[in-house]
């Protein structure tokens, strides 16, 4: 399904930037926060009076994360995102290659 949220890497940058800074005071990261931090952004417009499009920006939300690799994770009754662990150590061996690479050029 073609999403609500733009898929440019602005965006996806944009949302990483955010989860990182949360993740880094150890506060869990919930959909609603991410909503919140979209909505400030101007990346989607959600009316906060309608119920009806609170949840369906939320589930936008929700589709996007997944669309990003990001994985939902349950604990105690709360629901937080981060990457999943697969893409994690993709990242790390492409960012240990490229280190490598630049050492190798200097």
């Amino acid at each position: 399904k073609d999403g609500v949220i733009p898929d440019c890497r602005y965006v996806t940058n944009a949302l990483q930037e955010f989860v990182r800074e949360i993740r880094a005071t150890r506060t869990r990261t919930v959909v609603k926060d991410v909503l919140e931090f979209f909505v400030s952004n101007g990346f989607i417009t959600v009316d906060r009076s309608n119920n009806a499009s609170m949840k369906a920006g939320l589930r936008a939300v929700q589709r996007f994360l997944l669309r990003k690799g990001y994985k939902r994770g349950k604990k105690k009754g709360s629901q937080n995102y981060r990457l999943k662990e697969h893409i994690m150590l993709m990242r790390d061996k492409y960012v240990k290659q490229m280190s490598e690479e630049n050492a190798l050029k200097t």
